[in-house]
């Protein structure tokens, strides 16, 4: 899903070669790639084999296939719709790290400290649905500032 999200983003750029389309892209690409290396760096540290954490992956990927679909006016008409997919995306991996916390008590500090400032991040995404623009933007920085500083 991920790949399609940023064959969705090359598209718009190609359709749009300007520094207006290439800062358009760098602002929808952010957060996907971002969505991307969080899944990617929990599999690596957390990934099991239970059926729980399989279900909650392929709601995950839902989430990301909803990103892709908002993608092709993520700063205009469906820019509600690209906060509340990735605020999905985002809570999907809270619900994870508090799972990974609560049956891995020695990582438990970590997995608090991921879930806390991601679940800030994301909660700020889901706000932003329902904010007008440009504020929405404004929060979209926000909660990206606070999912980098997270790790």
């Amino acid at each position: 899903m991920y790949v399609v999200a940023v064959s969705q983003l090359a598209h718009n750029l190609s359709e749009n070669v300007s520094l207006t389309g290439f800062l358009g892209f760098v602002v929808l690409f952010l957060p996907i790639w971002w969505a991307w290396i969080g899944t990617m760096l929990y599999a690596n540290r957390f990934d099991s084999d239970e059926i729980a954490h399989r279900l909650l992956m392929g709601v995950q990927m839902f989430a990301i296939a909803a990103l892709a679909v908002n993608v092709p006016h993520g700063l205009g008409e469906s820019s509600d719709g690209f906060a509340l997919a990735y605020a999905a995306a985002r809570t999907i991996l809270v619900i994870k790290y508090l799972w990974a916390g609560w049956h891995i008590s020695q990582a438990r500090g970590l997995t608090t400290h991921y879930a806390r400032g991601f679940a800030i991040a994301a909660s700020l995404w889901l706000i932003s649905a329902f904010v007008p623009m440009p504020w929405r933007f404004v929060l979209w920085g926000i909660g990206l500032a606070i999912d980098f500083a997270t790790p």
